[in-house]
């Protein structure tokens, strides 16, 4: 059989028996990142018909089977054209090879034709669009939007406002949901506690404040479970400047407003400078004044790779030039927010 077998990593598709048979059939099966997003939009569908099914009374197996034929046939078409129309608004399913050169495969790309057998290809997910507003109420979302907020704060990505003892404080919480979302209800230790703060504030002076503090706010905490000290993380940093922006470090930006080395992120609202260490704004580019991208190639002995970025009057357009390793993957970003928010950039190569 030609191609590959795929399905996610439900227990019930990893579990000893599944994969035996799979083995005897000879079936090539497509690995797949852990808690990864549903890429097929008939999950959500699933999901609708539970909620519709929930609503209804049933007294037996047969009179359930008979609910089930009956609100599926409810359900409007508008409903399935919607989930399609509106995926990448969702979720977006990111590729990257062992250069790391990272970019958003695009929704009429087909899947596999990333797919290599020398594994140089792999898939990871990433949420690049944040138009909708966030809820809690699967657990699979929850885990994938938990991974990607941690992951960025962790790296200093989402910077907490600066204000002395409320920033210890904040991070004392922030570390006390880190640990019981891993189910843990015991005191968090030192070194416990480290891998709760962000890079730079592993060995802060104020560690051994922090971590009084998140002694007696998880006595406070203990009634959470490992699902609401995810939400809750959640909406404590949904409220940062930041939150929801593809987040890159460069090296160097052709304006005189912007830091060396400078934070650029790009969100709904557009490109945005930021200093690094305070992430106060130096310069902002709005979607609707960009007029192309165009990604400029590392010379020798010079610059790294950039993104040249035209925008304002289209009759005669401003020109600024990032220097960042990430070049293509800003790029190819930006112009897929371009493509759903604005319209499709002149220039996006």
């Amino acid at each position: 059989m030609d191609g590959a077998f795929q399905h996610d990593n439900d227990p019930k598709h990893t579990a000893r028996a599944t994969k035996e048979w799979l083995r005897k059939k000879h079936l090539k099966v497509l690995e797949w990142p852990s808690q990864s997003p549903d890429l097929n939009p008939i999950e959500h569908l699933w999901r609708e018909l539970k909620v519709r099914i929930a609503q209804r009374q049933h007294r037996n197996l047969k009179d359930l089977e008979k609910v089930c034929m009956e609100e599926w046939a409810k359900i409007p078409a508008a409903v399935c054209a919607n989930l399609v129309k509106t995926y990448r608004k969702r979720m977006i399913s990111v590729i990257a090879n062992k250069e790391g050169m990272v970019r958003p495969i695009h929704p009429d790309e087909y899947l596999f034709d990333f797919l290599l057998d020398d594994g140089s290809i792999f898939l990871s997910f990433h949420r690049i669009m944040w138009t909708h507003p966030l809820h809690f109420d699967n657990d699979l979302y929850l885990e994938f939007h938990f991974q990607q907020v941690l992951g960025d704060y962790l790296d200093g990505k989402l910077l907490l406002p600066s204000g002395g003892a409320n920033v210890v404080q904040q991070m004392a919480e922030l570390a006390v949901l880190q640990h019981l979302a891993q189910g843990r209800i015991q005191e968090p230790t030192m070194p416990e506690l480290k891998e709760y703060l962000p890079r730079q504030e592993g060995g802060s002076t104020n560690l051994e404040q922090i971590h009084s503090i998140s002694l007696r706010e998880i006595t406070t905490m203990l009634s959470l479970s490992p699902h609401d000290a995810k939400a809750r993380f959640l909406e404590c940093l949904s409220s940062l400047p930041l939150f929801g922006s593809n987040i890159f470090l460069a090296q160097k930006v052709s304006h005189r407003s912007c830091p060396s080395p400078c934070l650029v992120a790009v969100n709904q609202e557009g490109v945005l400078f930021c200093h690094p260490n305070t992430q106060e704004r130096a310069f902002v580019i709005p979607l609707v004044e960009v007029q192309s991208l165009c990604l400029v190639k590392p010379k020798k002995h010079k610059k790294g790779p950039g993104v040249e970025i035209n925008y304002g009057n289209p009759g005669r357009p401003k020109t600024i030039t990032i220097h960042l390793k990430q070049a293509k993957e800003l790029c190819h970003i930006t112009a897929v927010i371009m493509e759903e928010l604005v319209q499709p950039p002149n220039n996006s190569n």
